[in-house]
């Protein structure tokens, strides 16, 4: 149990310190707008692997919301009912929650999606309800198949950017900006538009969970 609160203090700590941090660097009077903050470690360039993360826009309030929404998961959760690999696992889902939202390079963003299934998968298998076992490894089946087509879409696109401009990239701001290019939209075929937006709205639609893909 006092491991257990021990924990829970500093997941709590890390979460509101996190928040803090960046609330002052987003809300000082020297930001002016765009990317706060951006990094681009070159993995593999030839291949457009690059881990690319960012925060601008729409990420700002999201990020700061996520951050809110965990410690207050981490202030209910019962110390004396839970011991510390919960909130570890807590902790983690967060990591992988932000790690997304600050993503620029879609193969990273894809990576973290994924990763976030593996701390709430362990988080319903070891304490959910009777039919834990079952739940969990359905969820984790059920949600996984669907990002799969998300990914499909990723490297639709990915494959597309290279036969148009002969250049292999994952990154976001180059494959968004093409999407929005009336000469890059006309060479693709309709079914390719058409799968790309549904590997992504209906990854988007299991993970959330939403209507209909739920029951």
């Amino acid at each position: 149990k006092s491991r257990s609160s021990a924990f829970s203090r500093i997941s709590t700590l890390i979460t509101l310190a996190a928040i803090l941090i960046y609330s002052v660097l987003r809300f000082s009077s020297g930001y002016t707008g765009g990317f706060l903050s951006q990094s681009n470690i070159a993995l593999s360039p030839s291949l457009g692997i690059y881990f690319s993360i960012g925060v601008s826009g729409f990420a700002d309030s999201l990020l700061i919301l996520t951050g809110i929404i965990f410690a207050a998961a981490v202030f209910v959760t019962d110390k004396k009912q839970y011991p510390a690999s919960m909130f570890m696992l807590i902790l983690l889902t967060e990591a992988g929650l932000l790690g997304l939202l600050i993503s620029r390079n879609f193969l990273f963003f894809y990576v973290f999606w994924e990763l976030v299934l593996i701390p709430v998968y362990f988080i319903i298998g070891k304490f959910g309800g009777p039919r834990k076992d079952r739940v969990s490894l359905k969820f984790f089946v059920y949600t996984h198949i669907a990002s799969i087509f998300m990914l499909l879409s990723i490297f639709a696109l990915y494959s597309y950017y290279d036969l148009q401009y002969g250049v292999l990239t994952f990154q976001m701001n180059l494959l968004l900006s093409a999407m929005q290019n009336p000469v890059f939209t006309a060479t693709l075929p309709l079914i390719a538009k058409d799968f790309i937006l549904f590997g992504f709205v209906f990854s988007f639609l299991v993970k959330l969970p939403s209507f209909p893909v739920h029951a």
